[in-house]
């Protein structure tokens, strides 16, 4: 999700991956990982967070709903609080079809982080606050372990997984990212080819499907 305050340039930094590369994760190139399918902007030209042929908001609204299992939550960017204002909003991502307004990156995060197999805060911004923390800042951003909570676990019982960096370190995000804990698989020799459930890893609001 980068609906955060942030520049994008941790996921622009992704792209640069070798150990191992973003290719390798998403096309099954690591021995034992399970199939992967990634939501991400940056790889995806033709959607936008509410048109295009794959309505990327909408893969959100599914994680939601519970119809996406399981799913890995990526945060990109600080969280503003949305508290200390009287009008409008820091952040935006995507509408709430309920409403037609914004939904802002604290309620997908209330929303979705109970539901999340693992988080992951990315960048120095979404794990520690970042510039936008600095006093005077009116947006009073902070990381992701200050909005959840520094002693927060998944229901998979996993902390935050906090990759710092301004941009992160790229072979350090690909290498660390949580997709590697996930139950491996263990194929027989007759049955390489079975189709399996994918896990989903949301990873940015409006990207891309299936990569």
């Amino acid at each position: 999700m980068n609906g955060g305050l942030s520049c994008d340039g941790d996921s622009v930094a992704l792209t640069a991956a070798t150990q191992p590369s973003i290719e390798e994760i998403l096309l099954g190139g690591l021995p034992g990982l399970p199939e992967v399918a990634m939501h991400w902007p940056l790889l995806d030209f033709q959607c936008g967070p509410d048109q295009g042929p794959d309505n990327v908001i909408e893969w959100w609204h599914r994680a939601d709903r519970g119809e996406l299992e399981p799913f890995i939550l990526a945060v990109e960017g600080s969280v503003p609080d949305e508290s200390i204002k009287s009008d409008g909003y820091w952040t935006g991502f995507g509408n709430n079809p309920d409403t037609g307004q914004p939904m802002t990156a604290n309620k997908w995060l209330d929303r979705l982080a109970p539901k999340a197999w693992a988080v992951l805060a990315v960048g120095t911004c979404a794990a520690y606050g970042g510039i936008h923390a600095m006093a005077g800042n009116p947006t009073g951003a902070m990381g992701v372990p200050d909005y959840l909570g520094w002693g927060w676990k998944s229901k998979a019982g996993i902390p935050i997984v906090c990759v710092p960096g301004c941009p992160v370190q790229p072979d350090n995000l690909s290498r660390d990212h949580p997709v590697h804990a996930l139950p491996r698989r263990r194929p027989r020799a007759r049955d390489r080819t079975r189709r399996r459930t994918s896990p989903q890893v949301v990873v940015r609001g409006d990207g891309a499907r299936g990569l």
